[in-house]
């Protein structure tokens, strides 16, 4: 299906002064998302439903100090707040790009506060690149509502928190620190001599308990009636 590309470029104009000098107000285009969530009383089987993600133009005004730097950044989006998974994007500190896309990319990061208060962990963030179309941003904030839906396990990434306010989306998961199952056992398979004095050679007990985990986290998922469609050791799930 063809997209159209959706000009995202901020229009401002400052149209008045505050009573006080030290405002000015501010009218900006942003584009208001809603989320619409069907409970899941109206199904009657328990079935997860995809949210309907909604994305509409709209003309805001907002006052800021007059000592702001004509710099400043602010979001083209208006995402609704969640304060259950909201995450500071100051605790944030961003490594080294993990894999990209067109429109996308994963940054490993380090989340302070995350889990524990002033512990730092290692997680994966997952962002759209500056060219992006509104039907990105649309799945996105979709795969999001879903995973909160799905709740946590421990045989799955799990989201962990999303910076929704003040800037892009960013969506927090957990780091699969061994990349994927593939490269793993790749890594960590016999020699061709199969020799035993590699102590790192994955055991057949190793490969039931992985196989074992796998199966963990597909019957979770489909406890909660929802298919992965593309389970495969090459995914980032290790």
């Amino acid at each position: 299906m063809a997209l159209q590309t959706i000009d995202t470029t901020h229009r401002r104009d400052t149209e008045q002064t505050t009573n006080t000098p030290q405002t000015v107000l501010i009218t900006q285009w942003k584009k208001k998302i809603t989320i619409i969530i069907e409970t899941q009383s109206t199904t009657g089987d328990g079935e997860i439903i995809m949210p309907t993600v909604q994305i509409e133009k709209q003309k805001t005004e907002i006052s800021i100090p007059t000592t702001t730097p004509c710099n400043t950044t602010t979001s083209e989006y208006d995402m609704p707040r969640d304060d259950r998974w909201e995450f500071p994007r100051q605790s944030l500190t961003f490594g080294p790009t993990l894999g990209e896309g067109e429109f996308g990319k994963v940054v490993q990061a380090e989340a302070r506060g995350i889990l524990k208060p002033d512990a730092v962990t290692p997680v994966a963030v997952k962002m759209l690149k500056e060219d992006h179309l509104d039907a990105h941003m649309i799945a996105l904030v979709s795969e999001v509502e879903v995973m909160k839906m799905i709740g946590k396990h421990d045989n799955i990434l799990n989201l962990l928190g999303v910076c929704s306010q003040n800037g892009p989306l960013y969506v927090i998961v957990e780091f699969a620190q061994h990349n994927n199952l593939k490269d793993f056992l790749i890594k960590h398979r016999p020699s061709p001599e199969y020799s035993n004095v590699d102590k790192d050679v994955l055991s057949d007990k190793d490969l039931l308990t992985y196989a074992y985990q796998v199966a963990a986290g597909m019957e979770y998922l489909h406890s909660k009636k929802c298919i992965h469609r593309d389970l495969a050791a090459r995914i980032r799930i290790f």
